[in-house]
């Protein structure tokens, strides 16, 4: 008989090329302590020459927390800055209830099996659109944390008018 915490069962990503789509296979659970493994992974098929869609097979991952699902939401912004279509096989269970009762279910361009969207994978790079995504609309204000846009505007000058 053992004692102590469970071992964490931790995050498992390998991808492989397969025409011009990168498929990025994830097993396990994602959350706090495997984002980063994600992350990293993901970081390293954005600037691949010659792919034009990514599909993340979701079929195996086990569990998923709002740290896990900040990563998929950056996944989705990442393919939309670099233009690379962005779909999702094998969503189910945990996975699937977080995504539906958050309302992204239908933010991710979703297959049963990642065949499924291997058929459907634009065969060539896209620009990047200039169009504003659904996780940037227009309108709302911007965070006073955001950085400013552009070089900083001049301070007046205390001498601007003449006296």
């Amino acid at each position: 008989m053992q004692f102590g915490a469970d071992p964490q069962p931790g995050l498992t990503v390998s991808y492989g090329i397969r025409e011009s789509t990168i498929v990025v296979q994830v097993q396990g659970e994602l959350d706090y302590h495997s984002a980063p493994v994600l992350r990293s992974a993901l970081a390293q098929v954005w600037d691949v020459p010659g792919v034009s869609a990514i599909v993340l097979d979701l079929a195996d991952v086990t569990f998923c927390d709002s740290v896990g699902l900040s990563e998929l939401i950056a996944a989705l912004r990442g393919s939309q800055i670099t233009g690379h279509a962005l779909m999702v096989s094998g969503v189910h269970g945990t996975l699937l209830r977080v995504l539906t009762i958050t309302g992204l279910r239908n933010a991710f361009d979703s297959y049963e099996t990642v065949e499924d969207a291997l058929t459907h994978a634009p065969r060539r790079l896209e620009p990047p659109a200039d169009t504003p995504s659904i996780l940037e609309p227009e309108g709302l204000p911007s965070s006073p944390l955001d950085p400013p846009l552009g070089p900083p505007a001049p301070a007046p000058s205390p001498l601007a008018d003449g006296t």
